[in-house]
């Protein structure tokens, strides 16, 4: 085994063992809560047995059965629900053997992270990010909640780290890759469109500038591929979607007391909640590490100016011999000739 493919090894089981670890402290805590779920939890559970119910005698050709099937969840996109029960069928119908869906957001999870890091900066960097996301109590206390939270997190996370890949590699192959989870990112919930509408802009107006048209032809592919996979249940539901939008951001936020969408307060809300997304712990490590870096590259900029103000003096002396010198040269010339004359 040479040293490429002992290193690998080595990062698979690294992600391996993180995943494997994260995994058995939440099944833990699922054994140990016996608490009742809550309103949301109970209706994402009641969705996926919906789906569970109706995956029990498919009918593949059937336009009617896909039709009954995508209006089983008219507000949101079923894609948890038809991965829960998938999974249901295989583990049983009990809530804890549902949240195993989470499990699996965490793999997903764990491995976009580690891509996006080795393919933006080096494998160091991506096993530290795949470690911290599993760590981060904003993520880990969603880990633990039977919501779309997590899973949109993770879904999120895939696209953008397909779409990271097609722009770094190319190919019409990425391309696909990237519209097929863009689709599912979409089937997980209408939000993922929030986090991944500008970094998709900004790719399509990159290739524009660089008048490209193969690439952008290739983004175009992906882009339809992705409607292939979320067309179907949003063709039938987009009525609801467009009225129910109000209802579940502004008059939600209104009824639990939280700011409205058009004041200021709601616009930096996340950013006043790091240290609850994040903790202090792991908040102050990137903060030192930034001033550390700074003050490196503050003294290393005084050093360079000092450098090149000695080499400057430097200069200046050897210029202002070389003139003596020569002027020397001049008068002795001068002398002699008077001399010889």
């Amino acid at each position: 085994m040479n040293k490429q493919k002992r290193h690998q090894f080595r990062v698979l089981l690294t992600l391996g063992a993180i995943w494997l670890v994260s995994a058995i402290c939440d099944r833990i805590w699922f054994a140990l809560d016996h608490c009742v779920p809550a309103w949301d939890q109970a209706d994402y559970l009641t969705g996926s047995l919906n789906y569970w119910q109706a995956l029990q005698q498919p009918e593949w050709l059937s336009g009617e059965w896909w039709r009954n099937l995508w209006q089983l969840s008219s507000k949101i996109p079923p894609g948890v629900y038809i991965a829960t029960a998938v999974i249901q069928n295989i583990f049983g119908t009990g809530f804890d053997q549902a949240t195993l869906v989470l499990l699996l957001s965490s793999g997903i999870l764990i491995i976009s992270v580690y891509v996006l890091g080795i393919t933006l900066f080096n494998s160091q960097v991506g096993l530290w990010a795949a470690g911290l996301s599993v760590l981060l109590p904003g993520l880990y206390r969603y880990r633990l909640e039977f919501l779309l939270d997590y899973p949109l997190t993770a879904a999120v996370s895939l696209s953008f780290c397909c779409l990271t890949l097609w722009r770094y590699l190319r190919g019409w192959w990425w391309a696909l890759v990237f519209g097929i989870s863009l689709g599912l990112a979409l089937m997980v919930k209408q939000t993922a469109l929030l986090f991944l509408l500008i970094p998709v802009l900004w790719v399509i107006g990159g290739t524009i500038r660089q008048r490209n048209w193969g690439q952008f032809a290739q983004l175009i592919t992906g882009l339809l591929l992705s409607v292939l996979v979320f067309g179907p249940w949003y063709r039938i539901n987009w009525l609801l979607i467009l009225t129910s939008g109000k209802r579940a951001t502004i008059d939600s936020a209104i009824a639990e007391g939280e700011p409205a969408l058009n004041t200021l307060e709601a616009w930096i809300y996340y950013w006043k909640i790091i240290p609850y997304l994040v903790s202090w712990s792991l908040l102050l490590v990137p903060i030192v590490g930034l001033l550390l870096y700074w003050k490196k590259q503050r003294r290393q900029g005084e050093t360079r100016r000092g450098g090149d103000a000695e080499r400057g003096r430097r200069g200046e002396g050897e210029t202002r011999r070389g003139g003596d010198a020569e002027r020397g040269r001049r008068g002795e010339g001068e002398t002699r000739r008077g001399g010889d004359a």
